[in-house]
């Protein structure tokens, strides 16, 4: 094939990856998403009751919805779109690379007739 240090990038292979996995950062935001439920989903001291019991429990579901479905999604999502973001970067790049080489070499080519 070829040296052993050689890198081989297949750029349509790595768009196509970066598409696939685009759509799927997409998926997890919107409705039913855990932050559309934390906004949207959270029982209410008034759907429980104003009782001391319910007070606690309505505070422990808001507590949770806030860490889980708030700080740590966030960041899951955020740090997901942000690969996502670099794969469909890198792809360009080697794009963009590719096109320089082949011109630059047809050029040269021309030059040399």
């Amino acid at each position: 094939m070829g040296d052993k240090d050689e890198v081989t990038v297949h750029r349509d292979a790595l768009k196509a990856i970066g598409q696939r996995l685009g759509d799927d950062v997409d998926s997890y935001t919107g409705d039913g998403s855990p932050s559309d439920l934390a906004g949207n989903g959270n029982v209410t001291i008034a759907q429980l009751g104003n009782y001391p019991a319910g007070q606690g429990y309505a505070a422990s579901i808001a507590n949770a919805q806030r860490s889980v479905g708030g700080e740590v999604y966030t960041q899951f999502v955020a740090a997901y779109r942000q690969a996502v973001n670099a794969i469909k970067q890198t792809a360009e790049n080697y794009h963009q690379a590719e096109d320089t080489t082949e011109k630059s070499a047809g050029a040269s080519n021309t030059q040399q007739v």
